[in-house]
């Protein structure tokens, strides 16, 4: 043992803080590698780390050794506890951070497989310091998306949390968005990370329809998401925040509908799902850089409140825009879905110290402010405000719904919708009214697809489609599933599928559907059984 160590694990048995002072005369760089690979790391780290500001002689030669040496390290809280006493410094943040993030990665590969967990911690560390802009993002987001899918179930389940975490981030990024999302529907493959992937994915419908610039784009994620976080639900009790965000999509529906019955059961399903969340997180540990997230209740009570207000209105003239709920869910979502990647510091130089995840949402908030302007209006040109000018105010009720219906209808031309209208054949269908489908019927759209369901739409008034959407939704509600984040999707797209034939109606549907579920469910168990005889690939 060098006199270094020696002194280190003095200061470690004493439970002080070590200084540079006392640690200058001992050749602190010569031997910060090999201290780097020790359970006395975390001791030297925080002395590195306090005197950083300062930068003493010698400084400098030590920090560079002493980050090298980190992918040598083989405790889990060694590196742990050494990642954030450095990345609790600005300034060693600032200066050695590529390098930190280089050692990190140095021979992950190979961890994977001897020393799992040590590896996800080591991954993790790098992906926040990517997320906190202090490095170039592409070396760990080729790692974290290229990996094989027979990673050991310890690496495996933490992954879906590093992925999401990436997708919040760069969200608006297509070039970073598309790798990401792979990896995260191969992990809904790998039994240890499923349910977490599904709720990720489902994490990321929500988010397309946050950011959407349409009605019907927005719900037609929205039905996806709900769908995943479903799933989730049914798979794995203690995800209270799957339940959550599934209760928040059923009031976006109920909202679109005018369900008043819908839209109470979804607040009551969400106060119940907050209530165990928060009882939940209470006792449970969450990772330093994810702790922003739980300041999101007020977010969530806040959407709480939005579906109290509305259940009172809906029996008025003037009713609450479904605008106006998702501008709330994304309200939540942001931040719920916070980060904090580098711990917060006095003398912060300028790096991020929280994260919100990239979410747009100027179409969203922009209708919900016309919604509530115009409710407004409304309100003050009754009988009851003589004062106020009835015909200026349907004038500018006209105007405000040109604008919303102006922003959220437009839709580019696809270069595969053929000639203009005066160019296009007989046997070109019309495209449907999606807009009323999405607002009022989205369940039924979902399960029928937009062009049978605007058949069945077409003669319908507003309050009897509202019914059929009632009926559907019941029906996809409680249809039976198979809880399983690789089978659900299947089965959802296999019954969107069959939905295109005319035939697959009445008894057909419901008979055909369930031998359809049955046989995905045989071939799953079969398939499961002949892997763990070791027979196949």
């Amino acid at each position: 043992m060098t006199a270094l160590t020696d002194r280190l694990a003095v200061i470690a048995g004493d439970g002080a803080v070590a200084s540079w002072a006392e640690l200058d005369e001992l050749a602190v760089a010569d031997h910060a590698e090999e201290i780097a690979a020790s359970p006395l790391a975390p001791v030297l780290a925080q002395a590195l780390a306090a005197a950083a500001g300062a930068s003493p002689p010698g400084w400098d030669g030590a920090s560079a050794n002493f980050v090298t040496g980190l992918s040598n390290q083989t405790s889990l809280l060694a590196l742990a506890s050494s990642l954030e006493e450095l990345l609790a410094s600005p300034i060693t943040v600032q200066t050695y951070g590529t390098r930190l993030h280089d050692a990190l990665l140095d021979g992950l590969t190979v961890a994977i497989a001897d020393t799992p967990l040590l590896a996800a911690s080591r991954l993790e560390g790098a992906i926040r310091l990517a997320i906190a802009d202090a490095v170039n993002p592409f070396a760990v987001l080729g790692r974290i998306t290229s990996l094989s899918s027979d990673v050991p179930e310890e690496f495996a389940e933490r992954l879906p949390r590093l992925l999401g975490a990436a997708m919040d981030r760069w969200a608006d990024n297509s070039a970073v968005v598309g790798p990401i999302r792979q990896a995260l529907d191969q992990l809904r493959h790998h039994e240890a990370a499923a349910v977490d992937a599904m709720f990720e994915l489902a994490c990321d419908h929500l988010r397309m329809a946050l950011s959407a610039e349409t009605l019907p784009a927005a719900m037609e994620s929205l039905t996806t998401a709900r769908a995943g976080f479903a799933t989730v639900d049914a798979a794995e009790e203690a995800r209270h925040d799957a339940r959550a965000y599934a209760a928040a999509c059923d009031a976006i529906l109920a909202f679109s509908a005018q369900d008043a019955y819908r839209l109470t059961d979804a607040k009551q399903r969400l106060s119940e799902a907050l209530q165990q969340r928060g009882a939940w997180l209470t006792a449970m540990h969450q990772p330093s850089w994810l702790r922003p997230r739980l300041a999101a209740e007020l977010a969530w009570h806040r959407l709480a409140l939005v579906l109290d207000a509305a259940t009172d209105y809906l029996s008025h003239p003037v009713w609450f825009n479904v605008w106006e709920a998702l501008d709330a869910v994304l309200q939540a979502y942001r931040q719920a879905r916070s980060m904090r990647p580098l711990p917060s510091s006095k003398d912060s130089t300028g790096l991020a110290a929280i994260i919100e995840p990239a979410i747009e949402g100027a179409i969203l908030q922009k209708q919900s402010q016309l919604a509530a302007l115009s409710r407004s209006i409304t309100q003050a040109a009754k009988p009851t405000a003589p004062a106020f000018d009835v015909p200026t105010a349907e004038l500018l009720l006209a105007r405000i719904e040109v604008l919303a219906t102006g922003a959220r209808d437009r839709q580019p031309r696809s270069s595969s919708s053929g000639p203009a209208d005066g160019d296009q054949g007989d046997e070109e269908p019309h495209p449907p009214d999606t807009t009323r489908l999405y607002a009022l019927a989205p369940a039924l759209t979902r399960v029928l697809g937009e062009q049978q369901a605007a058949v069945l739409a077409d003669g319908l008034d507003d309050d009897k489609l509202r019914t059929v959407e009632g009926l559907a939704y019941s029906g996809d509600l409680t249809r039976s599933r198979t809880s399983h984040p690789v089978l659900d999707p299947l089965l959802d797209e296999i019954l969107r599928e069959l939905a295109q034939s005319p035939a697959f109606t009445g008894e057909a549907k419901s008979t055909f559907g369930l031998l359809v579920q049955q046989t995905l469910l045989f071939l799953f168990s079969t398939a499961t059984a002949l892997c763990d005889l070791g027979v196949g690939s």
